[in-house]
């Protein structure tokens, strides 16, 4: 397989949709950052299974060609596409796309990307969770996750109050809310 059986499979093109979402990453000791882009869904010619697709780019990375084997070159303009039975599974897989490839730069350049507003918590891409498997793999991994998830809080942030307790901090801000809702003037 050589460089070109990527644009041959549809994987790589050219788009004429407009970017929906853009995201910029930095990492330790470059100055230039990794740009996401994700474009909007459109009907896909070259699949009758998946007749949408969605494009998505990164700029900002020139070791990209080098970390595939055949060596993934895009020309300017080209997009990677996600593909699906319509626009919302089109984009959930070129978002799907787009964490996976990060997940591999961040392996082979030995580097952690960060998104700066949250930089302590890395790049704030979410990982899908896939129903390839059916619904009860999917509601186990689920399952695993909040487990975690709350031993982890429960690490973090002791707090002794039951979460329907009025002390409790969700308590307390949702009454903050609804207070200042309150207090805003209904639209004319």
């Amino acid at each position: 397989m050589d460089e070109s059986a990527y644009k041959d499979s549809g994987l790589i093109g050219r788009t004429t949709q407009p970017v929906i979402a853009e995201r910029a990453l930095v990492r330790p000791g470059v100055a230039e950052p990794l740009v996401i882009r994700i474009h909007r869904p459109e009907p896909s010619p070259a699949d009758p299974l998946l007749p949408w697709r969605c494009g998505f780019a990164f700029a900002g990375l020139p070791e990209l060609a080098g970390l595939y084997e055949p060596p993934m070159v895009l020309d300017e303009g080209e997009v990677l596409f996600g593909f699906g039975e319509d626009s919302f599974h089109a984009l959930t897989a070129a978002l799907a796309n787009v964490r996976g490839m990060l997940d591999h730069f961040e392996e082979e350049l030995g580097v952690e990307f960060a998104w700066p507003p949250r930089a302590e918590t890395g790049h704030r891409v979410p990982r899908a969770v896939t129903q390839m498997y059916g619904r009860a793999w999917e509601r186990r991994l689920l399952e695993v996750m909040e487990q975690e998830e709350e031993r982890l809080m429960a690490a973090r942030t002791p707090n002794p109050y039951p979460w329907d307790d009025p002390r409790h901090p969700s308590q307390i801000a949702r009454r903050l809310w609804l207070e200042r809702r309150s207090q805003q003037s209904p639209p004319e």
